[in-house]
């Protein structure tokens, strides 16, 4: 369900979740000419770019100031050299969307996420619905890309274990000599993901 117009824009950068059909898989925005075209990275599934077919119509939605957003959108075309992208039709109005509201619990949960260039321990220092911040010492910022899939495996107090739950990095900053990054997680209904889900609900049932 959808609220009126937000008056948000495209924020070129930021990554975005495409569902297509029944597949929900993450990508970036590149760019955009208003009123007329946006650019976003061929979406990922699986570790490999998706197969769009022509005139492929995208719901997409994003996060911008803790609230999403989202919009309707048929694919232009789809180029594969330089980079693979995908021209997407610059949406007539971007809408708020009504999610569950997520609050953000503070944790401090031992966890490693594995990149293409290495894995990395560190701890959730919060959690939300759909994602989290991860801090870690042994990162370098230059080590990882927003946008990048990556797998999170955490520690949660119990004992029990997260193992491999496939997940996009969202963002990436330096604080006091920390990295922190934030991580949006691909809930699939996969036992990592229900596992994390039901940590979360519970957490959220006893603090608030």
């Amino acid at each position: 369900m959808t609220q009126q117009d937000s008056g948000v824009e495209i924020p070129v950068g930021d990554v975005c979740q495409i569902q297509l059909y029944d597949e929900k898989m993450f990508s970036t925005f590149r760019g955009s000419k208003k009123p007329d075209y946006a650019l976003i990275d061929v979406p990922t599934a699986g570790g490999k770019p998706a197969y769009i077919s022509p005139n492929a119509v995208f719901l997409i939605r994003f996060l911008e100031k803790g609230s999403v957003y989202g919009f309707k959108t048929s694919v232009i075309k789809t180029y594969s050299k330089p980079s693979s992208v995908c021209v997407i039709e610059y949406p007539a109005s971007i809408k708020t969307v009504n999610l569950r509201k997520s609050r953000r619990i503070t944790t401090l949960l031992p966890a490693t996420i594995e990149t293409e260039n290495g894995s990395f321990a560190g701890a959730f220092i919060d959690l939300s619905e759909g994602g989290g911040l991860f801090s870690t010492l042994a990162m370098e910022h230059e080590a990882i890309k927003t946008g990048a899939e990556c797998f999170v495996s955490v520690t949660l107090p119990s004992g029990e274990k997260v193992e491999k739950l496939r997940s996009h990095l969202c963002s990436v900053k330096k604080r006091e000599g920390k990295t922190l990054v934030g991580l949006c997680f691909d809930h699939n209904g996969e036992s990592p993901s229900l596992t994390l889900q039901s940590y979360y609900d519970t957490c959220s049932t006893s603090l608030f």
